[in-house]
């Protein structure tokens, strides 16, 4: 219960700091789990009119269990639970969407299909609750949304009242502590560029982790892929943690640039972090690597979130993306374009369009 308390005060205090206001607007969420069970709440707390809650049984958990769970935080926070439609996910083709207004690209809603879209208003919005860069295809119909007019828009992470990137570097530091390492005084290497790599090594640097870094582009302070040989010149090596986001290649293991055989022979004690990137896991239990998390997703998902931080990131990052479902879906309701739309919540400073803009966004 103090939880719950807890970070319903959390919720109302990031609704405050962003001037969440989802009055007179319709939301379509998912009935999730932990910190997501918070995303039909925050809408409640921020004056939505009305919440449709999506979900189905998971390895995360079963439907009526987070169905529960959210009644039971509604009640603690004195909201009307009669906002709430809850609906099973295999349901949902039966239910009328044609007055939703804020759809969120979240994990019990996925994916959303040509024929959820189509049953949508003209002036429906998708805030993607991350950064357009991290889009995955089989997630989100988005050619479907682009015949509609329908704007997908990426939510900024770096954004003042969220500044996401922060947690980059505590991730990896978590993820060493449930390793069973010190982190301070270990060798560490860490794999992965971009924004999220950045993030890390700048962070972990600052605080003095002995840290060898290698990306895809050999970025500044960074060394390339093809340099990942010089790991043998150390003395010892602690772990490797894999932060790989744009690169889909297996960096480490057999026919790859380092050979799982020869880590182990030259570093036995060694232990392997995934937060996401590629590997093959019957390769680390081949070897006997220490490794977590124990189930390691795809490339392009994490397998390490920031949720073992706590519940505040994802509190943070779903009261920003509803943010930006807000300023676009009024935008749109108020009859400007959907290209309009995505400008204003850019112009905020929270929003975050495509690369090349969304109606240009073409699947690789």
């Amino acid at each position: 219960m103090n939880n719950i308390l807890k970070y319903l005060r959390v919720s109302i205090n990031l609704i405050e700091n962003l001037n969440l206001d989802l009055s007179n607007l319709n939301i379509l969420t998912e009935c999730a789990s932990n910190a997501y069970a918070f995303t039909p709440i925050i809408s409640c707390l921020a004056g939505a009119k009305s919440v449709i809650v999506v979900g189905s049984d998971t390895r995360y958990g079963k439907y009526e269990d987070n169905k529960s769970n959210i009644i039971k935080i509604c009640n603690m926070s004195g909201l009307d639970i009669s906002k709430l439609i809850f609906v099973r996910r295999n349901k949902l083709d039966k239910i009328d969407l044609s007055n939703i207004d804020i759809i969120t690209n979240s994990g019990q809603l996925r994916p959303i299909t040509e024929s959820l879209i189509t049953k949508l208003k003209r002036t429906a919005v998708i805030p993607l609750m991350w950064e357009p860069w991290e889009f995955r295809k089989e997630d989100l119909n988005i050619v479907a949304c682009q015949k509609k007019n329908i704007p997908v828009i990426g939510t900024n992470e770096n954004f003042s009242e969220i500044s996401m990137y922060g947690y980059n570097p505590l991730i990896v530091i978590k993820l060493l502590f449930d390793l069973g390492l010190e982190g301070y005084n270990n060798n560490i290497v860490l794999l992965g560029g971009g924004k999220s790599g950045n993030a890390a090594y700048q962070g972990l640097k600052k605080i003095g982790f002995k840290i060898l870094w290698f990306t895809s582009s050999g970025e500044k302070d960074s060394y390339k892929y093809e340099e990942l040989q010089k790991i043998y010149n150390c003395e010892h090596v602690d772990a490797i943690v894999n932060y790989e986001h744009e690169n889909p290649n297996i960096i480490i293991g057999k026919k790859s640039i380092l050979d799982l055989k020869k880590i182990k022979t030259f570093f036995p004690y060694i232990s392997y972090g995934h937060i996401t990137g590629s590997v093959k896991q019957s390769e680390l239990d081949k070897y006997k690597v220490n490794y977590l998390p124990r189930k390691i997703l795809p490339f392009g998902y994490m397998s390490y979130e920031t949720i073992n931080l706590g519940y505040r990131p994802a509190l943070e990052l779903a009261t920003a993306g509803l943010k930006v479902g807000e300023i676009a879906a009024r935008s749109r309701i108020n009859g400007e374009s959907a290209e309009l739309a995505i400008k204003r919540t850019i112009e905020h400073g929270i929003g975050q369009d495509f690369k090349g803009g969304f109606f240009n966004f073409r699947i690789k």
